[in-house]
């Protein structure tokens, strides 16, 4: 994330310098990995996704006008994608006939681990926090790193994550009450 603290970088990127390109991506790979999976979800291909910013990022950069604003813009571009990707998905999804219909009861039940129950729970969470979340937990990154990469203080993050913390925390919580008091919800 240091890149985006030298101006002077972001603007020999945004003018065509390959190796300054190449240093604002290498430092910028992490987080938007985070990014992507936050709003594209597990089971997407990150890896592609991060391809498809890579594009764009080095074909689309020369167009930002503020050098400032780098930061902000790959994150957009990281976002958009993500979206992008999620629509496709949806669109691919095969439609069934009133015919096929299958009792979801008659299903067999997949195995459920803790870390499965954990990743659902952060998938259903606002995205402002599973992002932090995410940036924080998976990838690694300082919450000043955190505050650079989406745009918003150093405070903000750390709220962002406590909540993010606590509403896991609150779920589990609520998980295992219902499993003491012999009530078992049926995950869907």
């Amino acid at each position: 994330m240091a890149a985006f603290l030298d101006l002077e970088l972001a603007q020999r990127a945004i003018a065509g310098d390959a190796a300054a390109l190449q240093v604002v991506w290498h430092g910028s790979r992490r987080w938007l990995c985070g990014v992507l999976l936050a709003h594209a979800g597990p089971g997407s291909e990150v890896e592609d996704l991060l391809q498809e910013v890579a594009l764009k990022f080095v074909r689309e950069v020369h167009r930002l006008q503020d050098p400032s604003a780098l930061a902000a813009w790959l994150r957009a571009v990281a976002r958009n994608t993500a979206r992008s990707h999620l629509r496709r998905r949806r669109r691919e999804r095969p439609r069934s006939d009133s015919a096929d219909v299958v009792d979801p009861a008659s299903m067999p039940r997949p195995a459920w681990t803790p870390a499965d129950r954990v990743r659902e729970l952060v998938e259903r969470m606002p995205v402002e926090y599973r992002e932090a979340l995410l940036l924080h937990s998976i990838h690694g990154l300082s919450h000043r790193e955190i505050a650079a990469a989406l745009q918003v203080p150093v405070t903000t993050v750390g709220t962002r994550l406590c909540r993010a913390r606590a509403m896991l925390r609150c779920a589990l919580d609520h998980e295992r009450l219902h499993e003491l008091s012999g009530c078992k919800e049926q995950r869907t």
